[in-house]
């Protein structure tokens, strides 16, 4: 993976945007993805997404399942076709079952955050993420940059660390991003679902060695499903 910094003329001038061009990149974003007021107005959905085994790898086929209904999830984690492991999560708390139905309880308000803040970052391609960083001013602009020869727009975000997106300088929309853990993330393959345009592929990448390290599939994902309540074990989430 080849980055180049760059100080550029773009559509918006020299490559270092000011406020208010930086402003009108997270516009065009959500332009591109289904505009603003679709996405804060998802209250619910059912995703279906199949871990691809790479040439590396031996991992048992995975497949991860969500249930969301705000505020609520149920998390499911199939091997080979068999449920392993549910999580559900509220704003009072989540709880894995270990054993049975005996359920391990996390209510510490900051794991409750940092759950529902990974959910944001990577379902839906992280637009709820983004919306909820620009509500709370909590993402800047960065930096100009050309990755493998094609150009982005580097914002940094810091709801829950620092999580750097890249946003293509082209059709805006929001294509990779990195935590600086030593893996990133790419989104490739965009469709649009309920008038929303997700990534139906994303795939990281160790950066030292740039090869990939996992890769998810988009299997099913249905918008403001409707999901009935039962999903949601009362025993589960009354804390």
């Amino acid at each position: 993976m080849k980055i180049l910094f760059l100080v550029m003329f773009t559509a918006f001038g020299v490559g270092n945007l000011n406020a208010q061009s930086a402003h009108i990149v997270l516009q065009k974003y959500l332009e591109a993805v289904g505009g603003a007021d679709k996405i804060s107005k998802i209250s619910s959905y059912y995703l279906h997404q199949v871990y691809i085994s790479t040439p590396n790898d031996t991992t048992k086929i995975k497949q991860e399942i969500t249930y969301y209904k705000a505020p609520y999830i149920r998390h499911e984690l199939h091997y080979d076709g068999v449920k392993m492991l549910t999580t559900f999560f509220s704003p009072q708390g989540m709880s894995i079952p270990v054993r049975g139905d005996n359920p391990y309880k996390i209510s510490g308000e900051k794991d409750i955050e940092n759950f529902e803040l990974y959910f944001l970052l990577t379902q839906l391609g992280g637009v709820r993420y983004i919306l909820k960083a620009i509500a709370e001013n909590s993402i800047t602009f960065s930096d100009t940059v050309e990755i493998d020869g094609k150009l982005y727009y580097k914002f940094r975000a810091m709801l829950q660390g620092t999580i750097n997106f890249y946003f293509n300088a082209t059709t805006y929309w929001l294509e990779r991003y990195d935590t600086g853990s030593g893996v990133y993330s790419v989104y490739s393959d965009f469709k649009i679902i309920n008038g929303v345009l997700i990534p139906t592929v994303m795939t990281r990448y160790r950066t030292e060695k740039d090869e990939v390290y996992e890769k998810y599939e988009l299997a099913m994902l249905d918008i403001n499903a409707f999901i009935p309540d039962k999903y949601f074990s009362k025993r589960y989430l009354k804390f």
